[in-house]
């Protein structure tokens, strides 16, 4: 769910190793060629898990959630406007740091 996504990705590439038994370093030779659209996920994914927490996760629920401002608000227990702001800054640093990928 959401609080999975808005902690981040850190721990993801050590849990999917554990849970296919491969070890560090040893699962890249045995995948599949990877495509242009692989690597525009990997760095959409790496530039959200790079957010400031508190950008991440108004991002997050709002986007992959879906949720409404207000909802966040309350949810988040802070002013809209600070939701609006945080989202606004999030969508800024995501416009900035993956300029030029089509």
């Amino acid at each position: 769910g959401a609080r999975r996504l808005v902690a981040g990705r850190r721990g993801d590439d050590a849990s999917r190793r554990r849970r296919s038994g491969a070890r560090p370093g040893h699962g890249r030779a045995s995948r599949p060629a990877r495509g242009p659209t692989d690597e525009l996920r990997d760095r959409l994914e790496d530039a959200i898990a790079e957010l400031p927490p508190a950008q991440r996760e108004v991002f997050v629920l709002k986007e992959f959630e879906g949720l409404k401002y207000r909802e966040i608000a309350a949810l988040l227990d802070v002013p809209i406007g600070t939701v609006m702001s945080r989202l606004y800054a999030a969508r800024q640093r995501l416009a900035q740091r993956l300029e030029g990928l089509e």
